[in-house]
């Protein structure tokens, strides 16, 4: 044993890839360049409008969390069951399609991970009173398509009627159950009926909570055994929510997600030589003409800002990607390659807290290198950038950065190795 940690020892500060150290030249030398954003960035913008809420899959409510940010979730539930399975007087097991609906109760699931507040939380369920459409519903409008816009009575889904409110108690479980009538039971099977829909809000100010799921339990009497009641229940068919006020977009920001997602997108001029150390300097010609065999890493620096307004702050991670804008001239509709970097980088809400301003690595060493290439070359290659989420849209939140500007501007980043035999003396 003793052996043994003696050889695995003696092996940590070996090369990975061979035993012999002479294969890696001694007189190699790295050294870093930083390329400020605004010497490096041209038709730099923000760009929005990519993907709904109803692409989610989820909803949000929030109360004045914080300074004014609101949300509500708008619901419609599927078709009820058409015949259940009983037992008429006899005993006999029949199939009864004769149904009265008597009554149910609402069953929202809150997403535990994501809770912003201090609980318990109640929330207030309406239904709506007017035609909405789920793929275009905005705080301000029920419908708003290339075909028209139709405006809320009110701004936030309403008017609606009240049907009670629950409180969920994060510490009890992740659901929370409202009664409704039969009244209310029977509007929401009438498929026929354009208005019909429920609307799930906050009543607790500071809270911004995420519904996950929901369904309708319903109580079911049928004429086979009406002394019988049976519950059943129905999924949602539509799912969305609504917002305000929007995310706070202009100059000397990078803003990524959201939703509808935002990108910011700028064509990247990359230099034809750049300054190494002074000292080295005095050994090899300056500046260096800038290849893609001296590159030995290359990144993209960040630094993080807090969101405006401030309720739009990331509530959950997100996934930062880099693409190459493949027809800038198609923009803000222009399709992107693939990704720059070999994995999507991670940002959590942490990063963007207490005012941000938390530096943001994102390598781009390979896409750095191929356009160096190109450019060799003599061929075309994408040189504008969109920063994007790897998943359009994202929930509420989005991440924000310095833009060009005195502080926090982003850089790129490259690692530089000039080897024996490439460019030293």
């Amino acid at each position: 044993m003793v052996a043994l940690l003696l050889v695995a020892g003696a092996c940590t500060d070996d090369i990975p890839t061979s035993q012999d150290r002479d294969l890696i030249s001694a007189e190699a030398e790295t050294f870093e360049v930083r390329i400020p954003f605004g010497d490096l960035a041209d038709d730099v913008q923000v760009i929005g409008g990519f993907g709904a809420p109803w692409e989610l899959n989820l909803g949000v409510v929030a109360r004045d969390y914080p300074e004014g940010f609101e949300g509500k979730t708008l619901i419609r539930f599927g078709s009820y069951p058409t015949e259940v399975t009983v037992e008429d007087e006899d005993g006999e097991t029949q199939a009864d399609s004769d149904l009265t609906f008597v009554g149910g109760r609402v069953v929202l699931q809150v997403d535990t991970s994501v809770v912003r507040g201090n609980g318990p939380f109640t929330l207030s369920l309406a239904a709506t009173d007017a035609p909405w459409d789920e793929r275009s519903a905005t705080w301000d409008h029920a419908v708003d398509t290339l075909g028209g816009q139709v405006p809320w009575e009110e701004p936030g889904g309403g008017p609606a009627r009240e049907l009670g409110q629950g409180e969920w108690d994060p510490a009890e479980g992740d659901s929370l159950v409202v009664e409704v009538d039969s009244a209310t039971v029977a509007e929401w099977g009438d498929t026929l009926n354009v208005n019909r829909g429920l609307r799930v809000a906050s009543a607790s100010p500071g809270s911004r909570l995420r519904i996950r799921a929901a369904f309708l339990e319903l109580d079911v009497e049928p004429s086979v055994n009406p002394d019988t009641v049976v519950t059943e229940s129905a999924g949602v068919r539509d799912l969305t929510f609504i917002y305000t006020p929007r995310p706070e977009t202009g100059d000397g920001v990078l803003q990524v997600g959201g939703v509808p997602s935002l990108r910011s997108v700028f064509r990247l001029s990359l230099p034809e030589a750049v300054d190494p150390p002074e000292a080295l300097c005095q050994r090899i010609r300056c500046p260096l003409p800038l290849s893609s065999e001296l590159v030995v890493f290359a990144s993209l620096m960040l630094e993080t800002r807090t969101s405006q307004p401030p309720g739009l702050q990331l509530a959950d991670s997100l996934a930062l990607e880099v693409r190459p804008v493949l027809e800038p001239g198609r923009l803000p509709r222009a399709p992107v390659g693939s990704p720059a970097q070999s994995r999507s980088v991670r940002l959590t809400p942490e990063l963007f807290g207490g005012g941000g301003r938390e530096s943001v690595e994102v390598p781009i060493t390979v896409y750095i290198r191929d356009l160096l290439d190109a450019r060799r070359d003599g061929e075309e290659f994408p040189t504008t950038l969109a920063l994007l989420a790897a998943s359009e849209p994202t929930p509420p939140g989005v991440a924000t950065f310095a833009g060009s500007g005195p502080e926090g501007e982003p850089h790129l980043r490259l690692l530089i190795t000039l080897s024996e035999g490439v460019q030293l003396p």
